[in-house]
């Protein structure tokens, strides 16, 4: 791999922000771990078949598959930005809103969860399921089953670094996805932080307000 790789997306000048109770769990140094300047790194999802791409801001990885029956991917969206709301309960009802899926048919709710991370006081998990009526390989079958599953983060030591860490599986009716959901697990629950270095500041060009992707 490229060295590039190890060291993920554009260099943005971070601050120390204000810190919170709950000390950081700091992600190990491994050699598969990629690093972002946001502060935060992940592991690539286990599992065979994985095709990587990344740029300033994303980074995704996308399993080979059978389209006809089942497509899966996952993604790590990073941005600097503030939430609308501060704290815990802002940053819940900032990561609820992502349960919006328009009003022209396409597609039917099913079910969503949205639920502080109990093991980062920073993040929230969510999952959200639908019915896709309008996918364009749902070929014979009425809808695939779409699931949506992810955390969102800000950083422990600043509340304007964000990660929107996050797997799809889109699938026929009745396909056992439990597989491909394990390596999607895996791949969320590999997201840590980074220490961020102190005494650095961001400018203003670089924070924006939060936007749902």
């Amino acid at each position: 791999m490229m060295i590039a790789r190890m060291t993920l997306l554009v260099s943005l000048v971070l601050a120390a922000g204000a810190t919170l109770a709950q000390k950081p769990q700091f992600a190990p140094r491994e050699k598969l771990r990629v690093h972002s300047t946001f502060g935060f790194s992940l592991l690539p999802p286990p599992g065979q078949d994985w095709t990587e791409k990344f740029d300033d801001s994303a980074i995704d990885y996308t399993k080979k598959t059978d389209p006809r029956q089942v497509s899966f991917y996952t993604q790590a969206l990073l941005a600097n930005c503030t939430l609308p709301l501060p704290g815990k309960d802002g940053l819940l009802a900032f990561v609820r809103g992502k349960d919006e899926w328009g009003s022209d048919g396409r597609f039917k709710p099913v079910s969503s969860s949205f639920l502080p991370d109990p093991g980062q006081s920073t993040c929230v998990r969510y999952r959200m399921s639908v019915n896709d009526y309008g996918a364009n390989n749902r070929s014979e079958h009425p809808f695939l089953v779409l699931h949506v599953v992810g955390r969102f983060c800000t950083h422990p030591q600043d509340a304007q670094a964000v990660v929107d860490i996050a797997y799809s599986v889109r699938h026929v009716p009745g396909y056992d996805a439990r597989a491909l959901e394990a390596e999607g697990e895996a791949f969320l629950d590999s997201l840590g932080f980074d220490p961020l270095p102190a005494g650095q500041r961001k400018t203003a060009a670089f924070v924006k307000p939060c936007a749902h992707y």
